[in-house]
């Protein structure tokens, strides 16, 4: 009842929709009782009137508590203890059963709002600056495909000023990795032999020191399906992960950018999923002979929880890089 009233009056107070001021006090509230007991401190929350109002994207401002207050409303004390900035999360697909896999209940579980853009349907990509973060994820065309799929010429724009204009967090998966080098000037070519089913790759001395990989055993067990790799990756990139097929698995560029040419977001049912995609299941026979698709499910079936919490543990340490998360 009183965050209702809390957002009905604050609505009014601030002509924004009711909705969304209640989505935010709940989000604050909810943070608050996580964190820790909410008789033990008391912040008060102001809102920002200008262009970039802070609950117009359902974002909260903590202040000091001797700031001055614009109404008796806004001293409402909400107990909160620390800045809750709900994050949004942009993320380009490029076929619809290459979604974030496990990261979606993880995604769901922090509270974050994201929003797909399924480029391969012809969906625009929307206005940058409205996102927080930035998720590219995998899919069967190769990155040197953009007269077959012109999209890729804006997409790779896109991700080119995301990550040197807006400086904001990025973070690739598969074809993701890669359109992360080819757009920043790197260079990705065939392999001589695809890299294929369950298998492991090694965090280098830089992956070790990553904050992205914080946490994590330098082998990690994996999903691979793929047949291209960063060849040579951008100016100033750090090579994080390799394996004897694949030189660069994972690699960060500067201080907010990362890919990762492996997969652990995977689920029961990504395997088989995938494996309905043509071009997967070509280079699956092709590398591993008939009946391999169920040989590799039942070889990752013992490893699903070990995936889960490699994902849980690279999430949490990609939201540590985003600005106002609460991670």
């Amino acid at each position: 009842d009183e965050v209702l009233m809390m957002a009905d009056v604050l609505s009014r107070e601030k002509e924004l929709e009711k909705d969304v001021v209640f989505l935010a006090i709940e989000a604050a509230l909810a943070t608050a009782t996580r964190k820790r007991n909410r008789e033990d401190i008391e912040v008060r929350v102001s809102i920002n009137q200008g262009t970039g109002d802070y609950l117009a994207f359902r974002r909260w401002e903590i202040v000091d508590d001797d700031a001055e207050l614009e109404s008796p409303t806004s001293q409402m004390a909400l107990s909160v203890a620390k800045t809750h900035y709900p994050v949004k999360l942009l993320v380009f697909q490029h076929i619809e059963c290459e979604h974030p896999g496990v990261f979606r209940a993880l995604l769901d579980e922090a509270r974050i709002q994201w929003d797909v853009v399924e480029l391969d349907a012809g969906e625009e990509i929307p206005a940058l600056e409205s996102y927080d973060a930035l998720w590219v994820m995998g899919g069967p065309m190769d990155v040197w495909d953009e007269d077959k799929y012109p999209w890729l010429v804006p997409e790779k724009a896109a991700i080119r000023r995301w990550v040197c204009d807006l400086k904001k967090p990025y973070l690739g998966f598969c074809l993701g990795h890669q359109l992360l080098a080819d757009a920043l000037g790197g260079v990705c070519s065939l392999q001589a032999m695809p890299e294929i089913g369950i298998l492991g790759v090694e965090l280098t001395a830089d992956g070790r020191a990553d904050p992205l990989f914080a946490g994590i055993e330098p082998h990690i067990q994996c999903l691979q399906w793929h047949s291209v790799e960063v060849n040579t990756p951008p100016e100033g990139a750090r090579v994080l992960a390799s394996s004897e097929a694949c030189s660069c698995q994972a690699m960060r560029v500067g201080d907010n950018a990362w890919g990762i040419q492996f997969h652990v977001e995977l689920q029961e049912s990504t395997i088989p999923d995938w494996g309905q995609v043509p071009a997967y299941s070509e280079g699956l026979d092709q590398t591993s002979g008939p009946g391999s698709l169920e040989r590799m499910q039942a070889q990752a079936e013992p490893l699903f929880a070990k995936f889960r919490n490699v994902s849980q543990i690279l999430f949490n340490n990609f939201l540590d890089h985003v600005p106002g998360s609460t991670n």
